[in-house]
């Protein structure tokens, strides 16, 4: 008999015999103020079914996930990575998610202590690419340094020269409006008469239509 035939069905029975589930502990935001759980839960399924049904990708072993709620709000998803952790059996192997920086900051932390992957599609505050701080973080969005840049270019185009800037005053928003009201205004040609934030799910309407007519008034000028 062909002693590599042997070794090869040795490694292959060794290797089935430690087959076992990878389960992914998946974020997706089904209430708050950004649902788009609803719009993207079949992903995992055909992420799922897709590897599952190539034998390259598992070599025998099998991916199942669980799902909950992040909410897109910070409480709801170190909540959630906590139980993935501590209430599942088997608890997870990778963190999905979860989508809103608000949760990946301050969990990605979390991650790493626990020496568990995360990968989110979003996250995309600046500070999430520190590697000394998160190593086991990666995302598959990138961030908006480069925003400032981009406002300037339209600007230029259009022979304006000024902006105004509205944003939530959630972590990543924030970040993204502020730097990119220092590109716009670093040299003088450019301003930014109105630089308003908002608390989302706690500002009301009328309120946020002051701040838009506000904004629209200062942005025009004469």
């Amino acid at each position: 008999m062909n002693p590599l035939l042997v070794l090869g069905s040795i490694l292959c029975l060794v290797s089935l015999s430690y087959a076992r589930d990878i389960k992914m502990g998946v974020f997706l935001p089904f209430t708050g103020g950004r649902p788009g759980g609803p719009r993207m839960a079949s992903a995992i399924l055909i992420a799922r079914d897709k590897v599952n049904s190539d034998p390259y990708w598992l070599q025998g072993h099998n991916l199942t996930f669980v799902l909950k709620d992040s909410k897109c709000e910070a409480r709801a998803s170190l909540a959630t990575l906590v139980d993935y952790y501590t209430i599942e059996n088997p608890k997870v192997d990778v963190f999905i998610g979860p989508g809103c920086s608000v949760g990946c900051v301050p969990g990605a932390y979390i991650a790493a202590h626990w020496n568990i992957p995360m990968v989110s599609w979003g996250c995309a505050a600046t500070v999430l690419s520190d590697k000394t701080q998160y190593p086991y973080f990666v995302r598959t969005a990138g961030t908006y340094t480069g925003l400032g840049y981009l406002l300037r270019a339209i600007l230029e185009n259009y022979k304006w020269d000024r902006m105004a800037i509205m944003s939530s005053t959630e972590i990543f928003f924030s970040e993204a409006a502020n730097t990119a009201k220092v590109t716009l205004e670093r040299d003088g040609k450019y301003s930014v008469p109105f630089f308003g934030s908002f608390a989302p799910g706690t500002t009301d309407l009328f309120k946020l239509k002051s701040m838009v007519r506000s904004m629209a008034t200062k942005a025009r000028g004469k």
